[in-house]
């Protein structure tokens, strides 16, 4: 449940992560499927809300070597997809988060996702910590495709990239490199977008 007493479950729908929302009345809110690079079997094994309301996911998803990796994702309380993230042991096996207590979410807003991961030698366990600024935002200003104009804000000031890609999975393309401000923002124009344009993130 989130601070606001919305209800957030996951699971497994035919073969993607179903992650739904519900009011507290039982409305459904939004629902979010993912579906893994392969189409094979993606199995959500835990969900969190951080202080923020955003909604984290977890669990095992089929990869492009047939085995499961960690796939971990993360929602607005809108139920905005805001990242995705893979993670393939070095025995190039079978990872997976198992259980409900696999996830947990920091005071920080760091989150942490733990489960049985293949090593080059034995069947270990693996934990990994990915850290985020959920404030951090890009806002799309306008689309004239092959021209997206968009403005990243809330970012601190340091050299960001600006990376684009078709799907939320990737690949993902560098497209240019920004000098924020003491403001925090910076605007840039993707002159060369395919359409759709599909996803773009900032990456420090």
């Amino acid at each position: 449940m989130d601070g606001s007493g919305n209800v957030v479950v996951t699971g497994s729908s035919f073969g993607d992560y179903a992650t739904i929302a519900y009011s507290g009345a039982g409305v459904a809110l939004w629902t979010n499927r993912y579906n893994g690079p392969v189409n094979g079997h993606d199995i959500a094994s835990a969900v969190a809300v951080d202080s923020s309301g955003n909604v984290v996911v977890t669990g095992s998803s089929a990869g492009s070597g047939g085995n499961s990796d960690y796939v971990t994702i993360a929602y607005s309380g809108a139920g905005v997809p805001l990242w995705t993230n893979r993670y393939n042991g070095p025995g190039n096996g079978y990872d997976s988060p198992q259980t409900k207590s696999s996830l947990a979410i920091g005071s920080d807003g760091a989150v942490h996702v733990t489960g049985a991961s293949e090593g080059l030698f034995s069947s270990d366990f693996a934990t990994v910590k990915y850290v985020w600024r959920p404030e951090i935002a890009i806002q799309l200003l306008l689309a004239i495709p092959p021209k997206v104009n968009l403005t990243l804000s809330g970012a601190p000031n340091s050299s960001w990239v600006i990376e684009r890609a078709l799907e939320l999975t990737g690949p993902w393309t560098n497209l240019s490199a920004l000098l924020i401000g003491t403001n925090g923002s910076a605007q840039f124009q993707d002159n060369k977008s395919p359409y759709p344009p599909g996803f773009y993130r900032a990456r420090q």
